[in-house]
């Protein structure tokens, strides 16, 4: 269940800003900070360390990988959450995004749709940070479940 006084709504924002901040990130590797990504990424976490770690791969290869500068544009999100503890946040999100010509559905379940052989099923955990705003603190990606189908 959300927490109280939040609707579901307020998550899409983060979604969204998690989508824009990667995509910047991986298209301008040359200008990227741990600051500009702490803004959606909790700084320490997998994630952080996953997203860095992919950018010095493009510095160090100085070129793109195919694709790789095309965008993820977020369609829907679908938002899971705790029924057993009406204190549980949203955890788990399963999120359509067009990336490049593909529509690709993923999440925690299954992927539903196309997929290119980098993007895998994910599921996003958020964070509360003390001042009441929120943090994607882990991006987690099933590397081996790449076909529809799959499981």
């Amino acid at each position: 269940m959300v927490p109280t006084g939040y609707e579901i709504e307020d998550f899409l924002p983060l979604v969204e800003g998690y989508f824009a901040v990667r995509n910047w990130a991986l298209e301008h590797p040359d200008q990227v900070t741990e600051e500009i990504l702490a803004t959606v990424i909790e700084p320490g976490s997998v994630e952080m360390r996953d997203t860095l770690a992919e950018i010095q791969d493009l510095l160090d290869q100085d070129a793109h990988y195919e694709g790789l500068t095309e965008t993820f544009v977020l369609v829907e999100a679908d938002f899971f959450r705790g029924e057993t503890d009406p204190k549980v946040t949203p955890t788990d999100v399963i999120i359509t995004v067009e990336y490049g010509v593909s529509l690709i559905v993923t999440g925690q379940r299954s992927v539903l749709s196309s997929d290119t052989l980098r993007r895998a099923p994910w599921t996003l955990t958020f964070d509360r940070n003390a001042d009441g705003s929120w943090l994607i603190r882990e991006v987690l990606r099933n590397p081996f479940d790449h076909a529809p189908g799959t499981s």
